[in-house]
């Protein structure tokens, strides 16, 4: 696709062994240990490999990376407040403020706002719409397209991925952790409706939770059974907030020992195992408040010990841990092919002033196994360069180097991409300069497809990519998915609303559906609701519904979302998107009979949590 005179991109010359720090912007020696001038950062370089501690700053450097809020107070980087109006959310980094933009009635107004919607379609809207502009995604106005592999390029058969995940769990749990089979090797079947995404386990405590926009626990269970409202107040307080929730949205990371969220399917199953323990722990009726606790934490590490087992990358190669073995002997069990439609519209992206990469966790081993499926053994084809082993997120904010693949294994550290190749680990900083350095361009942009909230949609902003989020809960719940002017999708709207669905389980678009019935009945719970939005149990004639907490990141950080990319194959490259905002729905699940009547006023106030009645 390129000239040869771009066809390689020379990274920065390193001595041999040596680390280069861009956060400051140094190359550290083998075997030095660096700390910079303000005492902030130790670094120690071993054989190129960089390892820094933030240590506590001296006073000099730590006045530098505050920030002074409206009241006159000064907030440390990563601490949060209010703006004047006392409206929007600011946070401080390292001296910098970023704000929401949230549009107010008035101060404190926002909290007053809830979200509606009709309760046959069970489709988020606002009370309230904001006239002003909407930013839109035109995929013909990007010069480089990235796609991950797992749950985007390649749509896995979900019902014998669960299945499959859940047996290998139960096996090691019985082979390598003692625990007898008849007591947890349960029917699978049994717990379906106990899946969902997205759900946090507070571990000590033995629950499950399902959290709110601002950390409020909408719905929660100890182990397999359902709290109520009054148990839930109980353990968390009145306000029923869980405590680390705010740590958690600064980092979006898992904290193993105290909790860990499930945000895709590979670790689902693991929900189910765990739960399931503590529910055998609670027929211990002599154990005090203190050994439960000890015993919930021994069981979540054996099942985390079980998902490592599983998913450990060098296992497709060895033949072990349950989970590559059946997917290297017939990996059409667990995944489908790609359509033609996919195919052509990922064909017609390859342009002469445009590149396509592929960019994946996934070692070579097993990416390469599924893509001979998904895409055919000319899978390179597709891609102008591929990156595998990518350890997103930190592929977005490390620097990491690339590494030469020989065959199916990682070789040497190499300083040079060529165009057409295949490549391990890396980063995205060198991998930009690469990219724009091959179109002669410096404002490069790029747009990433992905179906990881934690991994894909939020550090690639670090990079200035753009995002699309794929999420099959949208198909699965029968959201609407196009306000009635895309191309191949305009009747979605008018479907939507002549035929209203009476329950959750329900998809009235069929034609553009891609979960079968099965999967569904593993997509959709009713005893956690649904993964965007939140309804009441009881009185489901309410129009009040809320926003979860996932859904809130996605809208703050999916440009847009949608159920899978056969949804997008067929439609114009140069066909304008609604993109999220603060206050705009975006392309998504969202548009309710209101909002048609006025779809060109598609601005929407983000919706802050209340309390509803169970």
């Amino acid at each position: 696709m390129m000239s040869n005179d771009r066809k390689a991109y020379h990274a920065a010359v390193i001595p041999s062994g040596a680390c280069r720090f861009d956060l400051l912007g140094v190359i550290i020696a083998n075997g030095v240990t660096y700390v910079d001038r303000y005492g902030c950062y130790t670094c120690k370089c071993q054989n190129g490999l960089l390892n820094c501690t933030d240590n506590t700053c001296i006073a000099e450097r730590a006045v530098a990376l505050t920030c002074k809020g409206p009241d006159g107070k000064v907030y440390a980087s990563g601490q949060s407040f209010k703006d004047a109006d006392d409206c929007n959310t600011c946070t401080c980094f390292n001296g910098n403020i970023a704000c929401t933009e949230m549009a107010c009635l008035g101060p404190g107004s926002h909290r007053q706002l809830q979200a509606t919607a009709s309760s046959d379609h069970g489709i988020l809207s606002s009370s309230s719409t904001y006239a002003g502009h909407i930013k839109t995604l035109n995929f013909q106005n990007y010069d480089v397209y990235g796609f991950d592999l797992d749950h985007t390029l390649a749509k896995y058969k979900l019902v014998e991925l669960f299945k499959h995940a859940y047996t290998c769990v139960i096996d090691f749990l019985v082979e390598q952790r003692g625990y007898t089979r008849e007591n947890i090797n349960v029917d699978f079947d049994k717990y379906k409706d106990f899946i969902c995404k997205g759900l946090f386990l507070d571990v000590k405590q033995g629950n499950i939770l399902k959290l709110g926009v601002d950390g409020v626990i909408l719905r929660a269970s100890h182990g397999t059974h359902r709290l109520s409202k009054e148990q839930i107040k109980d353990i968390y307080g009145k306000d029923m907030k869980w405590k680390l929730s705010n740590t958690f949205a600064k980092t979006l990371a898992n904290g193993v020992e105290e909790y860990r969220f499930f945000e895709n399917y590979f670790d689902c199953p693991g929900l189910v195992a765990t739960a399931r323990l503590i529910d055998i722990i609670d027929e211990k009726d002599h154990l005090t408040k203190e050994k439960k606790a000890a015993e919930y934490s021994k069981a979540w590490r054996d099942v985390i010990d079980a998902l490592v087992t599983m998913y450990t990358p060098s296992h497709f190669a060895d033949g072990k841990g349950g989970y590559f073995p059946s997917v290297q002997k017939d990996p059409h069990q667990f995944v489908e092919k790609c359509s033609e439609d996919i195919k052509l519209w990922l064909k017609s992206l390859r342009q002469p002033d445009k590149l396509v990469f592929l960019l994946t966790a996934s070692q070579i081993d097993y990416a390469s196994c599924l893509l001979k499926v998904i895409l055919g053994c000319n899978w390179q084809s597709y891609f102008d360069i591929s990156l595998f082993h990518a350890r997103k997120p930190g592929f977005f904010t490390d620097f990491k180097p690339f590494y030469k693949l020989e065959g199916e294994r990682e070789g040497e550290v190499i300083t040079e991409l060529e165009m057409g190749g295949c490549y391990s680990q890396g980063n995205a900083s060198d991998f930009s300069n690469f990219l724009g350095s091959c179109l002669g361009k410096n404002d490069l942009k790029v747009l990433y497809f992905g179906d990881s909230i934690c991994s894909d949609c939020v550090p690639s902003k670090y990079t200035d990519w753009d995002s699309v989020l794929l999420l099959e809960e949208m198909d699965a719940e029968g959201y609407l998915c196009s306000d009635g002017t895309v191309p191949g999708h305009e009747q979605d709207a008018v479907d939507r609303i002549s035929e209203p669905r009476h329950r959750m389980k329900e998809n009235v678009f069929q034609h553009s559906s891609l979960v079968t019935e099965e999967e569904k009945e593993l997509l959709l719970s009713d005893f956690w609701g649904p993964f965007l939005v939140d309804m009441p149990r009881k009185n489901q004639d309410s129009n009040i519904m809320m926003n979860t907490f996932w859904g809130d990141v996605i809208s703050r950080y999916s440009d847009i979302t949608v159920p899978s990319l056969e949804y997008l194959a067929g439609v114009p490259l140069d066909h304008e998107y609604t993109c999220f905002t603060a206050i705009t729905a975006g392309e998504r699940a969202g548009r309710d009979k209101e909002m048609k009547n006025d779809i060109s006023s598609d601005l929407k106030t983000r919706i802050t949590w209340r309390e509803i009645d169970e």
